[in-house]
C-alpha cells in the first residue's frame, strides 16, 4: 500500500512538474525510491505510464523519450545505452482466448526484455513474451509480437526484419 502510495506521488512528480529535458538525476531519483531500476546517466525525459505492481528495469547510459509507457504487470527490461523514441509501449498483459460470448479470456501476463545497444522508433509497441536482442533498431511504427535477434532491423505491423546490421 505504501509503495504505491510513493510510486504514485513520484509519477506525479515527474508527469507534472519535471517533464522535460532537466532534472534527470532528480528522476532518478525518484523512479528508483519506487522500486524502479534506473542505472547512471540515463534521461527520462517523462512522462511515464506504469501500473503500481509491474517492475521496470532500465540500464545506464539510456535516453528514454517521451510518453513511456508500461502496461501490465510483469517485467520490462531494458539494457543499457539504449534509446527510446517517444510514445513507446510494453504491454505484458494479454488473455487467451476465450468462446465466442467472451473473445478476451482468462488473462495473464508475460515479460518483456530490451537488450543492449538497442534503438526504438517512435510509435512503437511491444508485445509481451518478447526479446529484442542487442544492438537491433526497431523502426517507427512497428508492432513487435515476436522476439528479435541481435543486430538486425525490423520494422512493420507486425514487425519483420528488414535488415541485417553489422
Amino acid at each position: 500500500m505504501i509503495r504505491r502510495r510513493i510510486r504514485a506521488v513520484a509519477l506525479w512528480l515527474i508527469n507534472h512538474l519535471m517533464c522535460g529535458n532537466r532534472l534527470w538525476g532528480v528522476k532518478r531519483a525518484l523512479l528508483r525510491a519506487t522500486g524502479v531500476c534506473v542505472g547512471k546517466n540515463t534521461k527520462i525525459v517523462g512522462p511515464i505510464t506504469m501500473g503500481v505492481c509491474g517492475d521496470l528495469s532500465i540500464g545506464e547510459n539510456c535516453w528514454i523519450g517521451k510518453n513511456l509507457c508500461v502496461y501490465g504487470n510483469d517485467r520490462v527490461c531494458i539494457g543499457d545505452n539504449c534509446d527510446l523514441a517517444p510514445n513507446i509501449s510494453f504491454a505484458t498483459g494479454t488473455h487467451e482466448m476465450g468462446d465466442h460470448q467472451r473473445r478476451a479470456g482468462k488473462g495473464y501476463c508475460k515479460p518483456i526484455a530490451v537488450g543492449s545497444g538497442c534503438w526504438i522508433g517512435i510509435n512503437t509497441t511491444i508485445l509481451c513474451d518478447v526479446t529484442i536482442g542487442d544492438g537491433a533498431v526497431i523502426g517507427a511504427g512497428a508492432v513487435v509480437n515476436k522476439s528479435v535477434p541481435a543486430d538486425v532491423m525490423a520494422a512493420g505491423v507486425p514487425a519483420k526484419i528488414v535488415k541485417n546490421l553489422d
